[in-house]
């Protein structure tokens, strides 16, 4: 674990690969999904960890590989709230980070926010395998955090 936090400050630095999602409607519910984990990742005291959980339904229920997949997302803090507003931090308001198991598939993507705090974005996986996903965000007059789950998308 000790890797997440060098690449997700690598993927905030490097910038974006694709644009700022478009807000879909419809779709399918999706239970939460793998690690949900999140931690402090920028300066301050690495000691006071705060907890926090990365919630995703897609579109379809099954990702596949090489097909676009509707990615709704909510984060909720340690208290099982949901974060509603957040700050800007590198002119955005939330990197997501989604790389490959094997590190060898990596974007860096910011979804669209309604009022709500619910995001969403577009992605087509380039391939299959395990996926985990880091929103690197700020909530409102709180420590930056990073957000993380696992996604399973189907394919070679």
């Amino acid at each position: 674990m000790k890797w997440i936090a060098p690449i997700v400050m690598f993927a905030v630095l490097a910038g974006c690969t694709s644009k700022q999602a478009d807000q879909p409607t419809g779709g399918h519910q999706k239970e939460s999904v793998g690690l949900q984990v999140g931690h402090d990742t920028h300066g301050g005291d690495h000691g006071s960890q705060a907890t926090t959980m990365l919630m995703i339904q897609t579109e379809p229920d099954e990702v596949q590989a090489g097909q676009p997949a509707t990615l709704r997302l909510m984060i909720h803090d340690a208290g099982g709230a949901m974060v509603k507003e957040f700050e800007t931090v590198h002119e955005q308001k939330i990197h997501l980070i989604i790389v490959r198991e094997g590190l060898d598939q990596f974007a860096h993507i910011h979804p669209s926010i309604d009022p709500a705090g619910n995001m969403t974005a577009e992605f087509t996986f380039p391939t299959g395998g395990k996926y985990r996903l880091y929103a690197d965000h700020k909530p409102m007059g709180k420590d930056q955090a990073t957000a993380i789950a696992e996604l399973q998308v189907a394919g070679d």
